[in-house]
């Protein structure tokens, strides 16, 4: 029938085009093989399909692309076949009864970019969404499960089918002239993850402190948790010289100077003043020192708790 062969070559080309930017294979001879191999018919054509039977579909399927072409990571390959799904499944409504539960959001930077901006602070989410933030580092099918892991999360926090997290993707986004001269605003943006590994060694860290025990606990009147810990490392990594002044004021965050204080009230989007009993508790751990500044106190992120830019 014409229409089912428009919707197959439409999907196809679809998931062709989607190797364009990045993919270490862009050629036709190359791609259209690849999004080929897989047998769709055992997931679009029989009766309903279970979670199970859709996963081990799925796992299947991107390794044996991956063996086809081993210039191919894991996450081209489940790209490919997600771009497939989406236009055929969600788009184009073929596919067995519950099929369109159990499909994959295509994981990419433009999907990466909108989760960061929604969901941040959001620590469960985000340590399974970005455990990576490359599709070339997604390297193995369990790096992959675990940020599929955290779209799930996404999916039931916003009562949303899994494909439908892609709502978040900011792909088509164009920054405006304003928003790149706004230097705070950019840093504030522009925060470097902290590694699990990492965040797992601050942890062990401030929980050993004689005054603290488990994590969340309360310090001079301030709830400290893996939040707060993880927030401020970010911001401080962010800076070139791994410091900031404290700045720290008991007022809304407009009313702030630029500095930690207002810094993690953006983030936390609270007016909480913070930056101070936070920054003794990092000292304490042996993860930032209290310094000066122009005569203002100022935190500093130690050298050995630094990532990914070089510490001064």
């Amino acid at each position: 029938m014409p229409h089912g062969k428009i919707i197959k070559d439409f999907a196809e080309w679809c998931a062709f085009s989607s190797t364009r930017s990045g993919c270490p294979i862009k050629s036709k001879e190359d791609v259209y093989p690849l999004i080929r191999l897989p047998n769709y018919k055992e997931i679009l054509k029989g009766d309903r399909i279970s979670l199970d039977e859709f996963g081990k579909w799925h796992k299947c399927n991107t390794i044996a692309i991956c063996n086809n072409d081993n210039r191919l990571q894991i996450g081209w390959a489940a790209k490919i076949i997600n771009i497939y799904l989406k236009t055929r499944v969600y788009m184009a409504q073929e596919g067995r009864e519950g099929l369109v539960e159990y499909i994959h959001p295509p994981i990419d930077n433009g999907l990466w970019k909108g989760i960061k901006q929604e969901y941040g602070n959001d620590r469960t989410v985000i340590d399974k969404t970005h455990i990576v933030s490359k599709i070339k580092d997604i390297t193995n099918y369990n790096i992959y499960a675990k940020v599929i892991e955290g779209c799930q999360l996404i999916a039931q926090k916003r009562g949303c089918l899994l494909i439908e997290v892609e709502e978040l993707w900011l792909g088509t986004t164009i920054k405006s002239q304003r928003n790149k001269s706004n230097k705070y605003k950019e840093s504030n943006e522009n925060f470097k993850l902290i590694p699990i590994n990492l965040l797992n060694k601050a942890y062990q860290k401030v929980i050993h402190l004689q005054y603290a025990g488990n994590l969340p606990f309360k310090w001079r009147g301030i709830k400290i948790d893996r939040e707060m810990i993880a927030i401020t490392l970010e911001i401080l990594n962010a800076e070139n010289a791994k410091t900031l002044p404290q700045n720290c004021r008991n007022d809304v965050r407009n009313r702030t100077p630029d500095g930690l204080d207002r810094r993690i009230k953006t983030r936390r989007n609270n007016d909480l003043r913070t930056a101070n009993i936070i920054s003794d508790v990092l000292e304490d751990a042996g993860i930032v020192e209290i310094v000066k500044v122009k005569n203002l106190k100022a935190t500093r992120l130690l050298p050995e708790w630094c990532w990914e830019l070089r510490c001064p």
